[in-house]
């Protein structure tokens, strides 16, 4: 069943654009957002469109920084989103791995080759198991993640992502 959050978009979807440019439908749309988003499901706000449209230079440039920065011999990327890192770091780095929540993120990185787990981001012990796996992880990157969870989620994704390696950039 759709959230609150869900309904609204959808609806929003099949609004004609007439209305849509009406004065002050932007800013109620952001108002209906802003109070809404906080009950959606996970995989509602984060959806195929959601990923849609990234352009890779971006990634390109932090994959050539984390290259010749770290020199990684294997690498898991914490929250990969649709893996657009991973996929600028494949074939640089001998082992590569991710974990996201987001089934549509999750969908798309399998269909780039990408090896990823999803994983629950906002508990702990589901967090240590998908990076357990293999505790041998050279180097963790967890970018713009812990901005997307609740504050106490953000610590534990935190403090995991310490103890995956020693080499880490993580970014909130």
């Amino acid at each position: 069943m759709a959230s609150i959050y869900g309904i609204l978009r959808k609806c929003w979807q099949f609004c004609p654009s007439c209305v849509k440019e009406l004065k002050g439908i932007k800013r109620i749309k952001k108002n209906v957002h802003e109070s809404t988003w906080k009950y959606a499901k996970y995989d509602e706000l984060y959806d195929h469109k959601f990923y849609m449209g990234r352009s890779a230079e971006p990634y390109r440039i932090m994959a050539d920084t984390i290259f010749n920065t770290l020199s990684p011999t294997s690498l898991i990327d914490v929250g990969c989103g649709s893996g657009e890192l991973m996929n600028e770091l494949k074939g640089r780095i001998g082992r590569l791995g991710g974990i996201e929540k987001s089934h549509a993120a999750i969908e798309t990185c399998k269909n780039k080759g990408l090896e990823v787990a999803e994983c629950d981001l906002t508990d702990k012990i589901s967090l240590q198991a998908c990076g357990a796996k293999d505790l041998s992880w050279d180097a963790v990157v967890c970018l713009e993640v812990a901005e997307h969870l609740p504050e106490p989620n953000a610590e534990i994704l935190s403090n995991v992502v310490d103890e995956l390696s020693f080499k880490r950039i993580h970014q909130a």
